[in-house]
């Protein structure tokens, strides 16, 4: 079939991480979520993420988060991008390229950071908020966007970009044996390694997901339609690679 839907892993450009890695910058909620064991099936307490302004009607675990604060997330600029600026204020756009020399205390700018910017370990990422409007108006379903302030130390400047996280409840469609856990299940010791050299995704599964974009059960997994890459290839963005995912019945 021509127009099958393929899925990929989504994955951070390791070459341009000194743009794009906003490891622990941004400033999460933590509410108690349930979770299953893939192995046992013993369903426990875990700790799960959930941000401002998003619309929990999604989540099978609405019901037991009280409430959300309803403060915007916080990126730390240099965190985000290292980008150096100028101890007197803000940059002017069309300052920030590579190479700029700020002095001794701001140092070099690196340019603009890329359109997708990972965190270190790859639970999520944020995108330029422009892109997100082309990507929506190709006709991309899109999870909930939560707008981000972009700060530069203790200070929020009125930097030029805008960006957003998308964030997605987690779906269940990926194989039991094709991701690990982060901490070990209490019941059978289960976690800590990855079962299998693949991910496998439940076709009968994954058809349910009305979405271009979303996260799997294990989280730190962003699974991508064909639709998606296509987009992302024809609006030539950075910061992104993506890994063909096994779908079988």
């Amino acid at each position: 079939m021509t127009n099958a839907v393929h899925y990929y892993q989504l994955r951070g450009d390791g070459e341009l991480i000194d743009r794009g890695c906003f490891h622990n910058a941004m400033r999460p909620w933590t509410v108690p979520v349930l979770e299953k064991c893939p192995a046992c099936g013993r369903r426990g307490f875990a700790t799960g993420r959930v941000f401002p302004e998003m619309d929990l009607r999604n989540f099978p675990q609405a019901a037991i988060i009280a409430r959300t604060p309803d403060s915007p997330i916080a990126v730390s600029w240099d965190r985000l991008c290292e980008i150096r600026t100028s101890l007197a204020g803000v940059v002017p756009p069309e300052l920030i390229v590579p190479g700029v020399e700020f002095g001794s205390l701001a140092g070099k700018t690196r340019g603009r950071p890329v359109e997708l910017c990972f965190d270190g370990i790859g639970i999520g990422f944020i995108i330029d908020a422009g892109v997100v409007e082309a990507l929506t108006s190709a006709g991309l379903r899109l999870p909930v966007a939560v707008p981000c302030d972009v700060v530069s130390g203790s200070s929020k400047w009125a930097l030029p970009w805008k960006y957003v996280e998308l964030s997605s409840p987690y779906y269940d469609v990926l194989a039991p044996a094709s991701y690990s856990r982060y901490t070990p299940c209490s019941a059978c010791g289960l976690g800590g390694t990855v079962l299998a050299k693949r991910r496998v995704l439940y076709r009968r599964k994954v058809a349910n997901v009305q979405l271009d974009i979303f996260r799997a059960e294990a989280g730190w997994i962003t699974i991508v339609t064909s639709r998606f890459k296509s987009e992302y290839e024809r609006l030539k963005l950075r910061g992104a690679y993506f890994e063909p995912l096994l779908v079988v019945d």
